[in-house]
């Protein structure tokens, strides 16, 4: 689904010239997430990271296991980043977020990193934001892996 969205972003990362290394995808976990839900959450991540990123730069895109609960995604970009004020409104949920223009004056409303949240807690995932102006921002999106159990019926010898 991640590849589909990257995909679905050709016109807006062309028309930057950035380039979406996603050669840190290795064969994903099953995970637990309704699959409209994750495909929004995708896409606003990935217009974010475009957007606030400068022409002719990169993204990158990796998957992490370093937990037995949870698949990590993480989508960094090496963009003008967040300050430390927006990044809190951003988190707190508490009062809509005032958009910001992208590298070059590109719009938007203000929900794209709301409704990730929203839509991550609603699929018992973490969704965690890094950044620093002038150096980037580092989204870390965390599944809940669906455990495999062996039947109890099967014997192991």
């Amino acid at each position: 689904m991640l590849q589909d969205q990257i995909g679905h972003m050709e016109y807006q990362t062309s028309s930057k010239n950035i380039q979406i290394d996603s050669s840190g995808l290795k064969s994903p976990e099953t995970v637990l997430v309704d699959p409209q839900q994750i495909s929004i959450i995708f896409q606003n991540c990935l217009h974010n990271a475009i957007k606030f990123s400068e022409p002719n730069s990169q993204i990158k895109v990796w998957l992490s296991d370093e937990e037995e609960t949870y698949q990590k995604l993480h989508i960094k970009d090496f963009g003008i980043g967040i300050d430390a004020e927006k990044l809190a409104e951003i988190q707190s949920q508490q009062v809509r977020v005032k958009s910001t223009d992208g590298t070059l004056k590109e719009k938007g409303t203000g929900l794209g990193l709301q409704l990730v949240k929203q839509f991550m807690d609603k699929n018992q995932g973490i969704f965690e934001i890094k950044s620093e102006v002038g150096k980037g921002t580092e989204i870390i999106l965390s599944f809940e892996k669906i455990k495999r159990e062996t039947p109890s019926n099967q014997l192991t010898s």
